[in-house]
């Protein structure tokens, strides 16, 4: 199971994927998404790209790989579904 930040950059990679409706995120959207410096994003790329769940590109940015878009989407649907258990359940806002 990857890391709470991990999973954080591979939803909020996949989010601006579909917003923008292109594979390929800038880094500066990464960076300014999860609120975190450049330098910061890039370093966690690399790894996330160390790991097969996406492709780095320096100055044009990163493309989640299927395994990446798979996990992606299972973390989406799963923070989804705790967000309406919340909301119906407990009432919540």
């Amino acid at each position: 199971m990857p890391s709470p930040t991990v999973e954080n950059y591979l939803k909020q990679i996949l989010m601006i994927s579909l917003e923008r409706d292109k594979r390929e995120v800038p880094m500066g959207l990464i960076s300014e998404s999860l609120r975190v410096t450049p330098g910061t994003a890039t370093s966690m790329v690399k790894n996330l790209e160390k790991e097969g769940w996406l492709t780095y590109k320096s100055r044009k940015g990163v493309k989640l790989t299927a395994s990446g878009r798979k996990l992606g989407m299972n973390i989406l649907r799963r923070h989804r579904l705790l967000e309406t258990f919340l909301v119906e359940t407990l009432g919540l806002d």
